[in-house]
């Protein structure tokens, strides 16, 4: 497929038409709910951190239940908070994080926890992705946060071609509109949960397909559906007669296949994955 010129703004305008049957992210969904203060966006950022939105969500929401306030927080034993945030990840280390920034907040701003990146981030356990995150959705503020949807969705798209999300989040202050600063999580955390996942992108129902570079997807499985053509196993009856796939894409990479150890296999399985994809492509 020949590939149109990427505009951020059509690409984005398709997106938030397509995860809309989709959850949205757990600290805008949160904000809609009424969790919409710094301090509850802060707490619910680091109940996020490694666990599942599906995860955070509940959690969040058992909390400010009992607390919401810096000074209600603080009242909570170590114990109890733990009970209530235990589902997720690291939830130990998290009360006490979470108790250390209720005291500080209580006493030196009182209810109201201010909107300012160097606050957020004298806080421990709170780094550059957590406090944007929290200014974005909190306060508004013209921030990027880069996840690793963010990151992987926008690398595989060509618009940013770096190798960690930090690297991610200056080139694309560099390069995205601020208009779309907060928009680019809001509507990519979803976007790559769902269709431009990590394994097994659904490229046949991107929004933004013609655009995107398809980076280290599309060129892995024309890799295999060639090597596939040169063993004559391109049409539907010599695929069938397909016995070892991984042959096949070791031939096309210029080597000889490997005995089949546990990476072996995996490696058989993704070639099997390509040939199917490019078979079903031919019966379209």
């Amino acid at each position: 497929m020949e590939k149109q010129p990427f505009d951020i703004g059509i690409a984005l305008a398709r997106i938030e038409q397509a995860v809309k049957p989709w959850p949205k992210a757990a600290l805008f969904q949160l904000a809609e709910e009424g969790f919409s203060s710094t301090f509850e966006q802060l707490l619910a950022c680091i109940i996020s951190i490694r666990t599942y939105d599906e995860v955070t969500l509940p959690v969040s929401r058992a909390l400010f239940a009992r607390a919401r306030l810096p000074a209600e927080v603080r009242q909570l034993s170590w114990e109890a908070l733990d009970a209530l945030i235990g589902p997720s990840t690291f939830h130990e280390r998290k009360a006490h994080q979470i108790l250390a920034i209720a005291r500080q907040v209580d006493e030196q701003f009182g209810d109201r926890l201010p909107g300012d990146r160097n606050v957020l981030l004298s806080f421990a356990g709170v780094g550059p992705k957590c406090a944007n995150l929290v200014l974005g959705v909190a306060c508004g503020t013209p921030v990027i946060s880069v996840d690793i949807h963010v990151h992987r969705v926008t690398g595989r798209w060509g618009y940013v071609k770096e190798s960690t999300p930090e690297k991610t989040l200056l080139a694309l202050e560099q390069k995205l509109p601020e208009r779309y600063w907060i928009d680019i999580n809001r509507l990519l955390v979803p976007f790559g949960k769902h269709v431009c996942t990590g394994n097994r992108p659904k490229c046949s129902t991107c929004p933004v397909l013609e655009m995107c570079e398809q980076v280290g997807w599309e060129s892995i499985g024309e890799g295999c559906a060639l090597a596939i053509g040169k063993a004559g196993c391109a049409n539907k009856k010599g695929a069938t007669e397909l016995h070892n796939p991984l042959i096949i894409c070791a031939a096309n990479f210029g080597r000889p296949p490997p005995s089949r150890t546990g990476h072996q296999r995996i490696m058989s399985y993704l070639a099997t994955l390509f040939w199917q994809i490019n078979l079903l492509k031919s019966e379209l």
